[in-house]
């Protein structure tokens, strides 16, 4: 049936989403704090637009199922295989990490791998701050909420948001959570995938900034409109695959 080759198809480019290609088109390089692993996703990702492409010349559709299930898990194992054995590297690791103008924190200790956390797919990262003025809601003071976390280049210039960005306090006393002087730990979730793969190999360091100004907002517009050309490439792709079993 059509839909089930279309959730299979879903399947395959969900479970383990790395990279194909990159925001703008350009090559990936291992020079980024991030080392190798871009490139890595990069070559996984487009395995598997091959295996959807040449699926395409089966001669039925319980054919093209068949390896699609089998030939799918094999480029999942070896992907995660491959992307654990540059992770494992990075125990004592630190990321350089730096706060905007305007962003009342200090770092405390830079972003460092945490494993605990992290998924396939999905790599996690923590690091201490320190509040360096009073942070709420009301008038003239900064909405820690605002305070997210992106990747610049060597040169300074905006790249992508990560995905997920979440303070926890580590005072005891929670009433002096916002206050200048109290310290939290900050995790951001980190996905390794097809329309970012150039911008994280560029990565030279973790840059916490204000979501409300335009360096961070034009990042993220031009991450989303990535992210949606890749979607709707994928969705023609899945759709030829139908279209071949009509």
């Amino acid at each position: 049936m059509i839909k089930k080759v279309l959730s299979v198809v879903a399947v395959l480019t969900a479970v383990v989403c790395f990279a194909c290609c990159s925001g703008d088109g350009g090559k990936v390089s291992n020079k980024g704090i991030f080392g190798e692993l871009p490139a890595v996703v990069v070559d996984y990702n487009q395995k598997c637009i091959d295996l959807l492409t040449n699926l395409q010349n089966s001669e039925s559709k319980e054919e093209a199922l068949k390896q699609l299930q089998i030939q799918s898990k094999q480029l999942d194992s070896a992907a995660i295989v491959a992307i654990k054995g540059i992770t494992d590297t990075w125990a004592d690791k630190t990321f350089p990490t730096e706060v905007a103008e305007g962003v009342p924190l200090k770092i405390l200790s830079e972003f460092k791998f945490n494993p605990e956390r992290s998924k396939e797919d999905k790599l996690s990262f923590r690091a201490e701050v320190e509040y360096t003025a009073d942070t709420g809601i009301g008038e003239g003071l900064f909405r820690i909420s605002h305070a997210r976390t992106m990747f610049v280049d060597k040169d300074g210039n905006a790249l992508c948001p990560v995905l997920n960005n979440n303070f926890y306090t580590l005072e005891e006393d929670w009433s002096k959570s916002s206050k200048a002087g109290s310290k939290s730990e900050l995790f951001v979730t980190v996905l390794f995938t097809m329309w970012n793969a150039e911008w994280m190999s560029k990565a030279a360091k973790f840059y916490i900034a204000d979501s409300e100004t335009d360096f961070y907002k034009q990042a993220k517009d031009t991450t989303e409109n990535a992210k949606k050309a890749f979607e709707q490439r994928i969705k023609d792709l899945s759709q030829q695959l139908a279209d071949k079993f009509k």
